[in-house]
């Protein structure tokens, strides 16, 4: 782990984030003053080098989730204010620079999302709308089109994080009433929903997933309710579905989940500590 130079221009709790094959994108996030973002950050890893963009969010946002498909970043839900979510669906065009809201709304206005990209569509799992959620919604971006599968997760759970194989979607961790420690698969095909049985080495809530190199990484998170704050990392095998704890402390206990993957290494924005209450500007580098 490599703390960057670059800093964000505010401290952020639960930006969303997403990269575009040259530069990461960051969106909202709640700030160290209590408001909510609206900017639009713009990270190159090859110069770590932080810009603000002109372009901004519709409006301020935390615990959106941003995916990209290729072409566009597709952003969803978040809350505009700790008591107040959004239902909104926003697109935004790297090239251009222009936001657009979609005609397509999700089912419940709600926030802390997971989210892959198969290649086809855009997966969201569970999720909080006032109450936890189990759903798994699946959104086409070419015809804005949302649908919930038939098959939902084992049970509702806020904050999952979620990552793509390439073959199926890898979702760990989220919290019911306890902070789970369940890895679960979803197969886009098949829409086979599974509970594996190799498990977590905690119970995790709110770490930063990454994707690179054939394996899931889980940085930080928080194992109990401003008790326990995670300063460690977790490796998930996809060929293998082993778990391993990794001999790696983190520069400062981590919960947040501003992250994107890149081939090489996995990138965190921001992010608060429970235990002490501190809001972060860093940006953070993984090296497998």
């Amino acid at each position: 782990i490599q703390m960057m130079g670059a800093r964000l221009p505010t401290a952020l709790h639960e930006p969303s984030a997403a990269f575009d094959g040259k530069q990461i994108w960051v969106f909202g996030g709640l700030t160290n003053l209590g408001t909510m973002s609206n900017q639009v950050l713009k990270y190159d890893p090859a110069t770590d080098v932080l810009s603000v963009s002109s372009t901004i969010l519709p409006f301020g946002r935390q615990a959106s989730s941003a995916v990209w498909t290729g072409q566009y970043v597709f952003i969803f839900g978040g809350r505009s204010t700790t008591s107040i979510l959004v239902d909104q669906i926003v697109r935004f065009d790297p090239n251009s620079g222009q936001m657009a809201v979609m005609n397509s709304v999700l089912p419940t206005r709600r926030y802390n999302m997971g989210a892959i990209w198969d290649g086809q569509h855009i997966y969201l799992f569970g999720g909080f709308d006032y109450t936890k959620v189990a759903q798994i919604l699946r959104y086409d971006p070419a015809s804005d089109t949302l649908v919930s599968e038939s098959s939902p997760l084992p049970s509702a759970r806020e904050s999952p994080d979620a990552v793509f194989d390439g073959v199926r979607a890898i979702i760990l961790g989220g919290s019911t009433s306890i902070f789970l420690n369940e890895i679960v698969t979803f197969d886009p095909v098949t829409k086979q929903v599974a509970t594996l049985a190799t498990t977590l080495p905690y119970g995790a809530w709110g770490a930063a997933p990454v994707f690179v190199a054939g394996n899931a990484y889980l940085i930080g998170g928080q194992d109990g309710f401003g008790s326990t704050a995670i300063n460690s990392v977790s490796r998930f095998s996809s060929s293998t579905n082993t778990v391993l704890q990794l001999p790696i402390a983190l520069p400062h206990r981590h919960h947040g989940r501003g992250t994107a993957s890149t081939a090489t290494h996995g990138y965190v924005f921001g992010g608060y500590d429970w235990v002490t209450g501190g809001f972060y500007d860093t940006i953070l580098r993984f090296s497998p």
